[in-house]
Formats: structure tokens, C-alpha cells, sequence
């Protein structure tokens, strides 16, 4: 069995030193709205720490919704291809979607609706 701990790449060190197996970082940490060349220094300090990085979370920004009036689909699809190819890239294996504030449904809206969005949400292989 594994340990690890949900913690900013900042924090690393201070995870391995705590005993942990493995720090889970953020998928927002990996700016999936900017281009290669911020992610640049990103993935140099991500590469740089000495606890393997397995998995991630918060996979999205409150700021993009999946579900409700306010969906962008042409920016869903570009932040969930550029999300799981860097995390390919720093070698995790595991992202949780969780990412309640892009989930929640405004009031007013269908509930029905909703559910057909998040549940149409793109999966690696259709981003």
C-alpha cells in the first residue's frame, strides 16, 4: 500500500521528508489554458523533485464550466487535451475530475440539462 498527499510541487519536499509515497498535485497547476512555453518552467520544476508525482486533482478551473449557459466546448476541449498530455508528460497515471465549482448548476437551470452536460463531459479519448 501507498500513502500520498495532496500538496502544490512547492510543497515536495516536505512530503517525501513526511514519509510519503507520492504527492497529487493539481491539474490547474499545469496551466492547461496557456501555452507550452509558460508550462516550460512548470515541467522543469515538476521533473526536479525527488517524489514521484502519480496522480492529480482538480482537474478544472472554477471558471470553466461543464454544465450550465456558460459552456465552451472549443475551450473545454483545448484545456482537456493540453491537461492530460502534460500529465502524461510528468508520468501520472491517475486524474481525479472532482472540480465541484465547474460543476455546479446555476439556479434556474434544468437540472436535466445538467446532468445531460456532465455526463457528456469529454473523456481523454474524445478531447
Amino acid at each position: 500500500m501507498q500513502f500520498g498527499c495532496c500538496a502544490p510541487i512547492d510543497q515536495a519536499a516536505v512530503v517525501q521528508a513526511a514519509g510519503f509515497d507520492y504527492l497529487e498535485a493539481g491539474v490547474t497547476s499545469l496551466i492547461p489554458d496557456q501555452d507550452a512555453t509558460a508550462f516550460a518552467p512548470i515541467l522543469a520544476q515538476y521533473r526536479s523533485v525527488h517524489i514521484p508525482v502519480n496522480s492529480f486533482n482538480l482537474f478544472l478551473p472554477r471558471d470553466l464550466k461543464i454544465v450550465g449557459a456558460e459552456v465552451d466546448q472549443a475551450r473545454i476541449k483545448r484545456y482537456v487535451s493540453r491537461a492530460i498530455a502534460r500529465i502524461e508528460q510528468i508520468g501520472a497515471t491517475i486524474a481525479v475530475i472532482g472540480s465541484g465549482g465547474s460543476r455546479n448548476v446555476a439556479e434556474g437551470f434544468l437540472p436535466e440539462a445538467a446532468t445531460q452536460q456532465n455526463t457528456s463531459f469529454p473523456t481523454p479519448a474524445a478531447a
